[in-house]
């Protein structure tokens, strides 16, 4: 037995359509996870998730934004309802500025979108996760 298999897990990872979320992405689906990929981005999702179908993992694309709370909470709805699990989640997404950060509306949106993010994910995901050792609970369709 592997140690590391992730087979018929299912996990989110946001801020997966570039950097180390793609790679945290790619990393979960090789080991067997059915991989949500999620951000902002519908086509750059898509494209992460249909790269990680091309190299033989399981993936769907998941795009909403972190800091939107009904947004997140219904995409993670939909996301249980399609699979009845939640093993794992990697909360990846964060907001990038290459400026300083001047303005308070900026420092504001940051925070507020790490904030949210973390605090939706655990609120909604906590059931999901603790479901996810129930015998009625459904494995992910590949």
């Amino acid at each position: 037995m592997n140690p590391f298999s992730l087979h018929d897990q299912v996990a989110l990872v946001t801020g997966a359509s570039r950097g180390l979320g793609r790679a945290m992405a790619a990393s979960l689906a090789q080991a067997g996870a059915h991989v949500a990929v999620n951000a902002r981005d519908a086509t750059a999702v898509e494209s992460v998730a249909q790269s990680l179908r091309n190299a033989g993992g399981s993936a769907e694309a998941l795009a909403f934004d972190v800091a939107d709370e009904g947004a997140q909470t219904a995409a993670l709805r939909d996301l249980a309802a399609r699979h009845g699990r939640l093993d794992l989640v990697v909360a990846n997404a964060g907001v990038q500025h290459r400026r300083a950060l001047i303005a308070d509306k900026v420092a504001a949106r940051s925070a507020r979108a790490r904030l949210v993010a973390k605090a939706v994910n655990w609120r909604f995901t906590l059931p999901i996760t603790e479901r996810a050792d129930a015998p009625a609970a459904r494995r992910p369709t590949r």
